[in-house]
């Protein structure tokens, strides 16, 4: 865990410099910490719960195999040609990663403090799966870069950018609902009617009883009815449920009063609110709403700048302007260091992995680039 520690409190301090530099050098604050995250997940060794079986993946695919995608395939057959060691193979998914989502919160704001704190979020949120995950963590971040297309109504150029994220992870397809989810915010009681309802379902167990009864209808292959009786299912509450909406009640006020450009991506939030805990039965189905969840991590850069101006604390006479925002971003990391200290130890046993080294937590480095 000091690993995880350390890069979370150099990340809060870059912060605070960003905010105590002279306006020359504060572009350099975001950069340093893309760089660090950058290094250390190209260099990675043992880290995360798909590790090892990348490797298998490394050793036995063929560029003939139906699995995994065809993008995947292609690339390890390149690699073996040229004798790279399957280190190469993750530097090959992490670099793009990195230097996508670079792209993309240059293209969204200019603001290097949003610009820091959509790194810091990234980091809470997403880097680690992006260790993990590296197909479908690649395929996301190339969605997060292309809704730009969706923001200029360019519907041709964001479809090719999901095919391609779809080529990298079939799950991406998905991700073609954005282009279509209704800009206009609609008034507080509307979601908060829509998630009692949605709650209800979800308390009554409705999506898995329709779900079960139709691919049985359908006769669905038995690999697919698996997805529905997943045990790795994800365990949701009620209250963590209405604990986001809070969440999203806040960032609506936000986007509506200073940065309406974005007032799509609540919507895609909300559905992605609503699509956890639907199918919080199924740990496949949900890793779907993470393409709607990704946008997260520049909704709330915008939401704690936006605290940390406008709400101020009044005692007695005096009005203070206590930063409201960073109370947010400190429940983040602390939730993420949370997360990562409860990673079980024996996640052999646990989760059923047959890889007992694939949930290591504690940061080694792998430099070896060549089989031989």
């Amino acid at each position: 865990m000091a690993f995880w520690t350390g890069l979370a409190i150099f990340t809060l301090a870059s912060i605070v410099a960003e905010r105590l530099l002279p306006p020359q050098y504060k572009k350099f604050m975001p950069i340093l910490v893309m760089c660090v995250l950058t290094f250390f997940g190209l260099f990675r060794y043992e880290i995360g719960t798909d590790y090892d079986w990348y490797i298998v993946l490394f050793d036995t695919v063929k560029i003939d195999d139906l699995y995994p995608e065809p993008t995947f395939l292609l690339l390890v057959e390149f690699l073996h040609q040229f004798h790279f060691s399957y280190q190469m193979m993750f530097i090959a998914y992490e670099l793009p990663i990195m230097l996508l989502l670079w792209s993309a919160i240059k293209y969204y704001t200019k603001d290097t403090e949003i610009q820091i704190l959509t790194v810091a979020l990234f980091l809470c949120l997403q880097y680690f799966f992006s260790l993990n995950g590296i197909r479908q963590g690649l395929s996301m971040v190339l969605i997060f870069w292309g809704y730009r297309y969706c923001l200029e109504r360019k519907l041709w150029k964001y479809l090719l950018v999901v095919a391609l994220a779809t080529s990298i992870h079939y799950s991406a397809i998905i991700a073609a609902v954005l282009y279509f989810v209704p800009t206009k915010v609609f008034s507080w009681y509307k979601y908060l009617i829509v998630m009692v309802v949605m709650f209800v379902i979800f308390k009554l167990n409705i999506v898995l009883t329709f779900l079960t009864v139709l691919f049985g209808i359908l006769q669905v292959d038995g690999r697919y009815l698996s997805y529905l009786s997943d045990i790795d299912a994800v365990n949701m509450t009620g209250l963590y449920m209405f604990f986001q909406f809070g969440l999203f009640s806040i960032a609506r006020i936000v986007i509506m009063e200073s940065n309406p450009q974005y007032k799509g991506l609540l919507n895609i939030w909300f559905l992605g609110i609503l699509g956890h805990f639907l199918f919080s039965f199924s740990l496949p189905i949900t890793r779907l709403t993470k393409y709607f969840d990704y946008f997260i991590i520049l909704i709330m850069p915008l939401t704690i700048q936006y605290l940390n101006s406008n709400f101020l604390l009044q005692v007695k006479d005096k009005i203070y302007n206590f930063k409201w925002g960073y109370v947010l971003l400190l429940f983040y990391m602390y939730t993420f260091l949370n997360m990562m200290s409860g990673i079980p130890h024996d996640y052999h046993t646990s989760w059923r992995n047959p890889y007992p080294s694939s949930m290591n937590i504690e940061y080694q480095f792998n430099f070896k680039m060549f089989d031989r």
